[in-house]
């Protein structure tokens, strides 16, 4: 078991802890965000457009399952365990597992039957991977579970250890099947599946330490109830989120893969991957800033954080403009450098996406403020409405311009939730001035 130093935000550590424990997460992000990114982009390299295509959706569906943990479970046991004693965190571990692998288990099967009951068992790469994504599911969304129970108590070692491992064994295992020639969606899948098992067996190993001599299954009925009730009194506004939030960014990928195929599901992940360091960058820098903004907002009100907002955006934009702006002029140069000819022609694609991220740039120090006011509902409401919109034009938008049209539609639904948080923060922050003045 990997044993690295623990740091945490309490105790002796003070705000050094702090600081120190916000760093190393915003590195364990940046891990997994890489191994996510690495393994997409290595596919889209070294696999047919097919066959990355149907990784690309099944890695798509994946997500969305991911966000259904996250949403009713992680989430919630990680905001409700930060402040629980040892043996009420041990309760939650406990449903929590218990729920995962159940849920888990759900899926699996419902990936068979969509199998089973759609036209994408029709096609070969698609149904290959999404059999290989049945027992998938499992493993992922256990060690995933196990590194928020981690990150409750701020063990900021073990998440690290936790994740350096996955993303280590999974980057070794892909290099490895293309090496003998074997580098498959469905192979793929198979090496994640392996990769997250060993890393959950560790996080196992890790939540027993952390908590013996108690264990997360000593539960009683009475007691279990309650622990349900609260994780579902939180998570059910979070599983909303989760659920809006997938479907506004990636219910074109899944909605081109159903109408044109694996193929036109390879292209626009394979385009999407040249401006997505932009999500990662951003997404980190949000991730660190959260608490400040929190704290600013608490010490020196709404202009204090207004302040604080402003400066956010203008180092988000001072540093996405330059490489958004070298994607756009460089789209077919880049697309033919980096998987050597498999995706030439689609630099409109390109294009569009990095006028997406670009929207996606804007909304992030309006989403912080959000969040550090406390109004996070309204976040929510921008991806609902992103989403219906994406319900609503998916069908015209990929029958009209193809692969084009996704893209489109995209970029529309990164401006339609751009404009929704822009709108809500400016009202509400004109109220809190209003508020201060008369105070």
């Amino acid at each position: 078991m990997l044993n690295l130093p623990q740091w945490s935000y309490s105790g002796n550590h003070g705000q050094y802890g702090l600081a120190l424990s916000s760093i190393v997460s915003v590195v364990d992000y940046a891990i997994v965000a890489f191994a996510k990114f690495f393994t997409s982009v290595f596919l889209a390299r070294y696999a047919l457009p097919a066959e990355f295509g149907a990784f690309a959706l099944a890695f798509g569906l994946l997500t969305f399952y991911n966000c259904l943990q996250i949403g009713l479970v992680g989430e919630p046991l990680t905001v409700l365990g930060a402040s629980a004693k040892r043996e009420h965190l041990a309760r939650y571990i406990g449903i929590a597992v218990l729920l995962v692998s159940g849920g888990a288990v759900f899926l699996g099967i419902l990936t068979i039957g969509i199998l089973s009951f759609t036209t994408l068992g029709d096609d070969d790469y698609i149904s290959q991977a999404l059999l290989a994504l049945s027992w998938t599911v499992a493993p992922v969304q256990l060690q995933d579970l196990f590194r928020r129970a981690l990150f409750a108590k701020r063990h900021s070692g073990h998440i690290l250890g936790n994740d350096l491992l996955f993303a280590g064994l999974q980057l070794i295992g892909l290099f490895w099947i293309r090496r003998f020639g074997y580098l498959t969606a469905s192979n793929a899948f198979f090496v994640i599946g392996v990769s997250a098992s060993i890393a959950t067996v560790v996080g196992g190993l890790q939540i027993y330490s952390l908590l013996k001599p108690i264990s997360i299954f000593s539960l009683h009925l009475g007691t279990s109830r309650d622990t349900l009730r609260s994780l579902w009194k939180y998570g059910r506004w979070s599983l909303g989120s989760q659920i809006a939030f997938n479907i506004s960014t990636q219910g074109y990928l899944y909605m081109s893969g159903v109408m044109l195929g694996s193929v036109a599901a390879g292209v626009l992940k394979a385009c999407q991957n040249l401006v997505a360091p932009i999500q990662i960058f951003l997404s980190g820098m949000e991730n660190l800033l959260m608490a400040v903004g929190s704290q600013q907002y608490t010490e020196g009100g709404i202009s204090m954080l207004e302040r604080l907002l402003r400066l956010v955006g203008l180092v988000m934009l001072s540093l996405t403009l330059p490489y958004i702006g070298m994607v756009i002029l460089n789209a077919n140069k880049m697309l033919e450098w980096l998987y050597k000819g498999q995706y030439d022609g689609y630099s409109t694609v390109v294009v569009l996406y990095a006028l997406y991220y670009l929207a996606f740039a804007a909304s992030r120090p309006l989403a912080l403020g959000l969040r550090s006011i406390r109004r996070p509902s309204w976040i929510f409401r921008g991806y609902l409405i992103s989403a219906m919109l994406t319900v609503l034009a998916f069908f015209p938008l990929i029958h009209t311009y193809g692969v084009e049209g996704a893209a489109i539609g995209s970029v529309m639904t990164s401006v339609v939730f751009l404009v929704v948080v822009f709108v809500a923060f400016a009202i509400i922050s004109r109220n809190l001035h209003i508020r201060e003045r008369q105070s």
